[in-house]
């Protein structure tokens, strides 16, 4: 693997046989995360780009496959985090009798508060809590 890697890094046609060795790992990541074909296929693609745009920044090769997982999750989570805010705003902004000031405020300090966690963690940090409680993984 350590010599495909190393090739990938000078060689489009490595990089496509690397991304060829884990694709179905990061299919089933995405669409575990995202619902919507539409979006783990756009996921997909910018996660592929900027696997490849980075691949030089790579600085254990045996590494490999943990560091575009987490490229894949990052990109998930901020499709995610896109998705929350539009929703979010598109409650706020069509608001009506329904929603009390009680609901507003619980939806912007839900949002709040997962944001300042996610800030307070270091990077680890956030893959982890992003494996366990997002993966169901150990």
């Amino acid at each position: 693997m350590n010599l495909i890697i190393h090739n990938a890094k000078k060689n489009k046609k490595s990089f496509m046989k690397l991304i060829n060795s884990i694709k179905t790992d990061l299919y089933r990541i995405a669409k575990s995360k995202l619902n919507n074909d539409e979006d783990v296929n756009d996921i997909l693609q910018d996660t592929i780009i900027d696997i490849y745009t980075q691949l030089n920044n790579l600085k254990k090769n045996e590494y490999f496959k943990t560091w575009a997982i987490k490229i894949l999750i990052n990109n998930c989570n901020d499709k995610l985090r896109e998705k929350y805010q539009i929703n979010n705003y598109n409650k706020i902004i069509n608001l009506d009798d329904s929603i009390s000031d009680d609901e507003i405020f619980d939806i912007v300090y839900t949002d709040f508060n997962y944001k300042t966690l996610m800030g307070l963690l270091s990077e680890n940090e956030k893959i982890i809590f992003a494996l366990y409680y997002e993966e169901d993984l150990k």
